[in-house]
């Protein structure tokens, strides 16, 4: 009981020695930062775009000179075929040439390179006891096998690039677990 009073003094004289020491913060006379007014805007007008020639009217339906004065006329009008609308002029077309598509030469050197890194990512991953590994190697270890399964089915389709990227990381995941 009196180790605990004494305690309790000690705690409260050193927070009364603490708060001795504490001042407020007060502003300083340093002069306040103005930042400078944003610069004014330059608002450029869209260009006009020019539009298409207006279209010849039809010509105007044919009036009647006169009324007969018997009644009505039961001869059916006489129609003039219509003129064939003329299609707007369009702008000569901008002929781009094709783009080039680079491929190399030697695809089947590429695969054969694929096909020796993923043979060297199974058998690191064979001389690697899963059973003895961590839940993190293990997780590593089942995405490097992921990665052989998904670059061989690349190679199926003929996606040398992708299989050589998946390759590439089951060949380096497989080289670290089998430290």
């Amino acid at each position: 009981m009196r180790r605990s009073i004494v305690g309790v003094w000690i705690l409260c004289a050193a927070g009364a020695a603490c708060s001795a020491r504490a001042q407020a913060l007060t502003p300083t006379g340093a002069p306040a930062l103005h930042a400078p007014e944003p610069p004014a805007r330059v608002v450029v007008p869209a260009p006009e775009r020019p539009t298409l020639p207006p279209q010849p009217a039809d010509e105007p339906p044919a009036t009647a000179a006169g009324t007969p004065a018997r009644g009505r006329d039961t001869t059916p009008p006489v129609s003039r075929p219509a003129a064939p609308p003329t299609p707007p002029a369009e702008p000569p077309a901008v002929t781009t040439p094709p783009q080039v598509l680079f491929t190399t030469a030697n695809t089947a050197e590429f695969e054969s390179r694929v096909r020796v890194q993923l043979m060297r990512a199974q058998a690191d991953l064979g001389q690697v006891n899963r059973q003895n590994l961590g839940a993190d190697a293990r997780a590593q270890y089942d995405s490097a096998l992921g990665f052989i399964r998904q670059a061989e089915a690349a190679l199926k389709v003929k996606n040398l690039i992708y299989a050589g990227q998946l390759a590439d990381k089951a060949a380096t995941m497989a080289a670290l677990l089998k430290r």
